[in-house]
Formats: structure tokens, C-alpha cells, sequence
């Protein structure tokens, strides 16, 4: 099986499925579901190689076996033919000269050489081979290499784009299977000295996974069946690690291509204990290429966006491109380019274009958009999307994704009383109890958080309910005293009604919701640049922060003691934020877990799948100065608890993946 850059699909010719009779049918796969083809095809085998040649965008076939009459066992029959598939029927190529006739050989096309390489294999009468051939899409040609694997069959072998060299994995020859690892780089192999390397074995299957830099290998069989494998393993230039995950059922002799629309490795049919299979298998390997907001399109003022991408693109030279709205997503062909991935801007209506070359970092922000401040433009609509290209292999990879962006006039609702909090780094936790370990998190997209706590007018205008404990005439001003006694889960219908509210009212940015802050947005909030265990400096008192003071729960010098405040009744920290110490706590999104790893995050979010029990920060009237601390993180509450000194106050933020 290959993958057509051309046509973006799959192809899959013959094979065996354990009859008399080998396939000759040939299937095309785009994505979604399977297509026989017709037209001329070659006599049907199993064992042959198939490789894509990109520079000539056309599938190259070689060799196999049949079954010699009246016998249906492999092996019987080598074939030594050479076809081609250019999207319109096979053709026979006659060249004067071509490898012996053989099957079960390692083949790979190197696109920067524009050869297809073919090594080793098994002849007639079990005969094993080690010699090297390329093709150039006219004449085959054997290379006599100073070095070289020894005789072997059934190897595992792909082209690596980002070393730029063949590697080769295992075989095996006289009831003997290899586990060693070798590179071609055109002119001889070199076998590998490694400490960890998949188990020995032949009929493996590799493919190389372009937008990780990695060669994944899978399956494969030791002689006679003996041991059917069902591992995966990663070919990183330097080392084999295994690859964790669901994974298909032991089997050999699978076909694989790897589908750059899609960006997933294919892995389809083999043979396990069971017999021979005609199932698919996707694996995505985990780097994508992605877009997202830094600064939202707002009228008068300056959007921008970001491309993260993974280490085998740096000093890939890069393209941003800013176009009108264009729904749809198509594969772009380009003579000679091979496309990774789906085009979503409309390049026809290009409104700006930039260039560069992508740095170590792993992300590269675009050039500021200025969006002009008139009423003119509210409502319009673009899409932002990168392109990178690795020049030396002709391979241009897009975002998997792209910006899709509505210019909105800028006014949230101010009855929200929301403040904007841009990205920044700080230092998150303290060598306090229960807030260690010290760590750098990055909070990378701007938002905004409430200025205040929720108030029970604000929950009881979008819920329709008011559970709180401090309401009715024994408390002046109830309706602006924080809501408490809500549950993390109807904390979180709040924002989700809000989000449709405000959505509806045109006070939304597109990619923003409301919801709870995580516990890293809430932390950088409270912190508003300090350093030290309190905003306001190294201690706390009751002229800042509505707390018990140095009393026991609901007593002490504070005023007034045992009861909540109306929001803003002290001072704002430096970012204007009111009450993130004391008054009520207050829920956060995530999932709490005892304790942080040390390193240097971004965006960190724990799941609420990850724990029982939700984060709650800032402690409340009745909490003691210690649990006031911009960093004490010991508390937690399951989603259900509705205590009395238990609040929340919303961001309107970038939804999260």
C-alpha cells in the first residue's frame, strides 16, 4: 500500500488471503471509505513492493510471487516485472536491465535523490539476497555498496525525511530472524550499535510519519509463526522507543502508507492467529501543526494569532496567510510538492501574506493584524492559516486547523464588570505547605476575568434561582453579596447560559467562552505580578480582606464577622481584581490532584476526569489568614458541596481543547 500525493488517497494492490488464487485486485482508500479500480492491473502476487514516487507522482511495483501449478503455497514462483500507476491504468516497463526475480524485499522511495531503493529479498527455490537496486523511472541500477545488511527476507524498510536516509529493520534468512538496524544514505549502509531495539523479527511494517520526524514500525513474525508480534515501536534517527496505546491484534505482513490529508499512519489488512484480515487501522503519532488566538479581532484594535509546531520544522521556512472566510477544506496540488495536510483559506482572497523561518521555541506568533475602527467592519469574517515547507524533501506542511475569526465591536457586557488579563509567565505555587512545588507557567492567550465574585443577582438573573445562605432582609444589600452555596456544576451551567447569552447579544469573541478560570489563570490573577504570599505583600489584614483574621472560623477581629461582604467592599489588587482574597471561595475548573510536576507549563489544565474532588482558591469569611495565601492549594471540594462560603467568579477565555 502507498499513498498518492496526486490524487490524495491510498492505493492497495493483491496480496495472499491463504487460497490457490493470489489477488489481483487493486482498492483505493480517501479517507473515509474503499473503491475497487479498474483498468489494466498486473498479474496478481503477493510479496511484491510498492513505493510512491513523488518527483514523478506515480506508484512504482516490483517483483512477488505466484503459485506454481497445482501448488498454492508461497514461495513458489518469483516475478521480476516492473510497473507503474499514474492514475490511469498499471504499465509494464521493460528496461534492459532489473533485479532478479524476488518477493519479500525492503523498498522505499528516497524523493531527494528521486530513486526507489530496493534491498535483499527471497528468490526462487528460498534463496536469500542482499544486494541494493534504484530505479529512476527509466533504468534500474545495482549499487555495489562497501557494506551492506547480510541475505535476508522480509525486512522492514522507509525512507527518513528528516535524517534524509533509508532505514532498515530486521529480516530474516534459513529460520533466523534479525533485530538489527541499518541506514542507507545513498551511497553504502551502516548498521546502527543500539542499546534498545525492538525484538528480532521479519514481515514487520514500517512507515514514516512526516509530521514527527518518526519511522513507526508494527507487527511483524519469528519463523515458522512461532511468535506473531502486536508492539509498536518509534525510529527517532537515534532510537527505538515503544509506542503505549490500543493497538491491533498480533499479525505480520500488514500494508502501510502513511495519509498526509489526514495525517494518521494506515495500517491495513496481515495476517494474525486467527488468519488473514481486512481491517483498517489509523494512527495518529501526536505532532500536530495548530493555530490559535494571542489577541482576538476586535474593532480599532490589533489582532493576532499563533502557529505551533513540532521540532522536525524548525528553520522550515514558513508562510501566514490571512484570507477571506473560506468553509471548506481541500487538498492543494502542486506539481512536484508533495501537500501534507488540508488547505482552509480561500486563496484566491488573500487581504495579507507573510513570511519567515521558524525558530527553536516551537511556536511563532503572525504579524499584528490591524483591524480599522469603524462600525464598517463588525461581523466580517477571515481565516488564518500557516504553511511551512521543508525544502530539501519538497514537502509543504499545513495547520491542521486554522483561525476562523468574526470582528465583534469589543464591548463585552459591562454589567460583568470584566477586566482583560494578558499573557505573561509567572511563577505558580510557594515553599509554603500545600502550595509547593515553585513552577514557571505561561499563560499564553489573553482573556478576561470578572472583576468581582458572581453576585446573587447576576446568578439569579441567568439561572432563574438563588441557593445562597446570606439573602433576604437579615442581609442589607444581599444582591450584591457573592452567590454561594453553588455547586461546581451548576457554577459550570452558569457560564455555559451565560456564554449562550452573550453569544446571542453579539458579546462574544469568536473562539471565547465563559467558564470557570483554571487553577493556573486564577492563581496568575490573584498574584497580579507579586511574588509574595499575599497580593498585597507579606501579610494580610482586615482592612484588605473580609477573613477571620487570627479568630477560629467565623469569629475574630474582622468586621463584619461570620457572614460574606458585597463584592468590591475592599480594595483591588494591582490588576483591579477584587476580593481573590477571602469573602467566599471560590471553584475552579479543574480536577484537584495532590501535588504539580517541577517543570515549566503552558496553559496547564487538569481534567476533570483526572480526580474526584475540584479546585477551590482564596479561602472566605471564615477562613484564617494562612488559607488566604495566593498559592494554598490544599483545599478542595467534590462537585456536589454547596457550603455556604463557597462562590466563583467566571473568565471569558479561549475555549479549551
Amino acid at each position: 500500500m502507498v499513498y498518492d500525493t496526486a490524487r490524495g488517497q491510498a492505493l492497495l494492490f493483491g496480496g495472499y488471503d491463504g487460497t490457490t488464487t493470489p489477488r489481483s485486485d487493486f482498492w483505493s482508500f480517501n479517507g473515509t471509505g474503499w473503491q475497487q479500480l479498474g483498468g489494466t492491473v498486473p498479474a496478481g502476487r503477493w510479496g511484491h513492493g510498492m513505493v510512491y514516487d513523488t518527483r514523478r507522482e506515480r506508484v512504482v511495483l516490483f517483483g512477488g510471487f505466484q503459485p506454481s501449478l497445482g501448488n498454492p503455497l508461497p514461495d513458489a514462483v518469483a516475478l521480476q516485472d516492473t510497473w507503474e500507476y499514474a492514475g490511469f491504468g498499471w504499465t509494464q516497463r521493460t528496461p534492459t536491465a532489473q533485479p532478479s526475480a524476488r518477493g519479500y524485499f525492503g523498498f522505499a522511495y528516497d524523493p531527494i535523490r528521486a530513486r526507489s531503493v530496493l534491498f535483499g529479498g527471497a528468490g526462487p527455490n528460498t534463496s536469500y539476497l542482499q544486494d541494493t537496486w534504484e530505479w529512476n523511472g527509466t533504468a534500474w541500477t545495482l549499487v555495489n555498496t562497501p557494506a551492506r545488511p547480510s541475505i535476508r527476507r522480509g525486512p522492514a524498510m522507509a525512507f527518513d525525511l528528516e535524517r534524509a536516509e533509508v532505514v532498515l529493520f530486521g529480516g530474516g534468512a534459513f529460520g533466523t530472524q534479525f533485530g538489527d538496524t541499518w541506514i542507507y544514505n545513498g551511497t553504502t549502509w551502516t548498521q546502527r550499535a543500539l542499546a534498545t531495539s525492538p525484538p528480532a523479527r521479519w514481515e514487520a511494517t514500517v512507515a514514516f510519519d512526516p509530521l514527527c520526524g518518526r519511522t513507526l514500525l508494527m507487527g511483524g513474525t519469528t519463523f515458522n509463526y512461532q511468535t506473531i508480534f502486536s508492539d509498536s515501536w518509534n525510529w527517532d534517527g537515534a532510537t527505538w522507543t515503544q509506542v503505549a496505546g490500543t493497538q491491533p491484534s498480533a499479525r505480520h505482513g500488514v500494508a502501510a502508507a502513511f495519509d498526509l490529508q489526514a495525517g494518521r499512519s494506515l495500517w491495513a489488512g496481515g495476517r494474525d492467529a486467527a488468519g488473514f484480515r481486512s481491517d483498517l487501522w489509523g494512527w495518529t503519532g501526536g505532532c500536530p501543526r495548530t493555530m490559535s488566538t494571542v489577541t482576538p479581532a476586535v474593532m480599532g484594535q490589533t489582532a493576532q494569532y499563533r502557529y505551533s509546531f513540532p521540532a522536525t520544522a524548525v528553520n522550515n521556512p514558513y508562510f501566514e496567510l490571512w484570507t477571506l472566510r473560506n468553509p471548506n477544506a481541500f487538498p492543494l496540488q502542486v506539481p512536484g510538492i508533495v501537500s501534507v495536510g488540508l488547505t482552509r483559506v480561500d486563496l484566491f482572497f488573500v487581504l495579507a501574506q507573510n513570511f519567515g523561518v521558524l525558530g527553536a521555541s516551537g511556536v511563532q506568533n503572525t504579524v499584528p493584524f490591524a483591524i480599522p475602527n469603524t462600525n464598517a467592519v463588525v461581523g466580517f469574517t477571515y481565516d488564518v492559516q500557516d504553511v511551512d515547507i521543508d525544502v530539501a524533501c519538497d514537502h509543504m506542511y499545513w495547520a491542521s486547523n486554522d483561525v476562523e475569526a468574526t470582528v465583534w465591536s469589543g464591548s463585552l457586557n459591562p454589567a460583568l464588570n470584566m477586566i482583560a488579563i494578558a499573557p505573561g509567565t509567572f511563577q505558580m505555587g510557594s515553599v509554603a505547605a500545600g502550595a509547593a512545588p515553585v513552577r514557571a507557567v505561561t499563560i499564553s492567550r489573553p482573556f478576561w476575568m470578572g472583576q468581582d465574585e458572581v453576585t446573587q443577582a447576576q446568578y439569579q438573573a441567568v439561572m432563574g434561582s438563588n441557593p445562597s445562605n446570606f439573602q433576604g432582609s437579615s442581609w442589607p444589600n444581599a444582591g450584591q453579596r457573592p452567590v454561594e452555596r453553588v455547586t461546581w456544576s451548576n457554577a459550570v451551567a452558569y457560564c455555559d447560559a451565560l456564554s449562550v447569552q452573550e453569544a446571542a447579544a453579539g458579546r462574544l469573541p469568536t473562539g471565547y467562552e465563559y467558564r470557570l478560570p483554571t487553577e493556573a489563570e486564577w492563581e496568575y490573577c490573584c498574584r497580579a505580578g507579586t511574588t509574595t504570599e499575599w497580593s498585597f505583600g507579606s501579610s494580610v489584614s482586615c482592612s484588605q480582606a473580609n477573613f477571620a483574621g487570627a479568630g477560629t472560623f467565623g469569629t475574630g477581629p474582622c468586621v463584619p464577622p461570620g457572614q460574606t461582604t458585597v463584592v468590591g467592599s475592599y480594595a483591588p489588587n494591582a490588576w483591579g481584581l477584587r476580593d481573590m482574597h477571602g469573602n467566599v471561595w471560590e471553584w475552579c475548573l479543574d480536577a484537584w490532584v495532590s501535588s504539580h510536576s517541577s517543570g515549566a507549563v503552558t496553559d496547564p489544565y487538569v481534567l476533570s476526569t483526572s480526580g474526584p474532588n475540584r479546585v477551590i482558591r482564596g479561602g472566605s469569611w471564615g477562613s484564617g489568614q494562612g488559607l488566604l495565601r495566593s498559592a494554598h492549594r490544599q483545599d478542595s471540594q467534590v462537585p456536589t458541596a454547596t457550603n455556604f462560603n463557597l462562590g466563583f467568579r467566571v473568565v471569558c477565555a479561549p475555549v479549551l481543547p
